[in-house]
């Protein structure tokens, strides 16, 4: 009879690995980068962290409502040939389709990149109020 040793660390691993365990925990995976979304000064801001990417490899285009930033950072050969006892920062490409909550003026979007967050921004749309008039209701 042989003894498996135990590593707590693994189980850890493992339980936050498996989404259906930890149902209440979002699921973040490299292809979508979490965002935050935020109405300030008449403006809607969209805000993501993309550490270590270039603005020439980031893609971003709204249509139809939806915002879609995507975006590719390649692994550096020699990272390859580490002895690496964990690797957790990830390469590769992303994207991320976000529905915007409110109606944007499309053509006035901006987008900066400042210390690693990638920060997109678009003028909002003034709501069209609905012309109306009040129809008194009278006694036959």
């Amino acid at each position: 009879m042989s003894l498996i040793k135990w590593d707590p660390f693994k189980e850890v691993d493992r339980f936050f690995s498996e989404e259906d365990l930890v149902p209440f925990l979002p699921a973040f995976r490299l292809n979508e980068p979490q965002v935050d979304i935020y109405e300030k000064d008449g403006k809607l801001f969209i805000e993501t962290p993309l550490a270590g990417f270039k603005p020439e490899h980031i893609d971003i285009e709204v249509k139809d409502r939806q915002l879609r930033i995507s975006g590719k950072i390649d692994e550096k050969e020699e990272e390859k040939k580490k002895n690496y006892y964990r690797k957790e920062i990830k390469k590769g490409s992303f994207e991320r389709v976000i529905p915007l909550p409110k109606e944007v003026d499309e053509s006035k979007g901006e987008a900066k990149i400042e210390d690693g967050l990638l920060r997109v921004f678009f003028p909002l749309k003034e709501e069209e109020k609905e012309a109306g008039r009040k129809i008194p209701v009278s006694k036959k």
